[in-house]
């Protein structure tokens, strides 16, 4: 047992070679949150590790870089189309058989709306913007027209009153 007041000191379950996996980790996608579980500690042990081990931060940023990348890619094409080779097996008299087929993937819309408003927000967000600015003369006028319409409903019930239709 240790003695009253002494600070325990737990085992860490840091390793060296974290740095390469948590880089592989990452490039096949996985987030913060799976890595640290992956390692067997929680997410904010994985932060103070990332914290004091910058070959682990590296790691884990250039592994993101790669699995954004590849992600990037994979939207650019679907917003462009593409083509790709599949194979085919083909049963016959003769036996089965393998050939190999072109196939084409039409772009994709919705890719491709979703790359310009990120690319070039300005041109292609949904919302415009519509500045205005009120100056003396608009305030004047917009205080007269309350004015006025005051004076017109004043009208309106006296009018009423004077024809017998309606009280004051």
């Amino acid at each position: 047992m240790a003695p009253k007041g002494a600070i325990m000191q737990t085992k860490s379950k840091w390793r060296n070679h974290f740095p390469e996996l948590v880089r592989w980790m990452a490039r096949d996608g996985l987030t913060t949150e799976e890595i640290a579980a992956e390692l067997g500690v929680p997410r904010r042990t994985f932060r103070d590790w990332c914290a004091k081990h910058q070959a682990l931060r590296e790691a884990l940023e250039d592994g993101k870089l790669i699995a954004d990348a590849r992600v990037e890619d994979s939207l650019y094409r679907r917003a462009i189309g593409y083509e790709y080779e599949e194979v085919e097996v083909v049963e016959s008299s003769g036996g089965r058989r393998e050939r190999r087929v072109r196939k084409h993937v039409p772009p994709d819309v919705t890719a491709c709306i979703f790359w310009l408003k990120n690319r070039r927000p300005q041109a292609w967000r949904d919302v415009s913007r519509i500045e205005a600015t009120i100056d003396d003369r608009s305030k004047e006028a917009g205080r007269e027209l309350a004015e006025n319409a005051e004076a017109r409903e004043l009208l309106k019930q006296a009018f009423r009153v004077i024809h017998g239709e309606g009280r004051p």
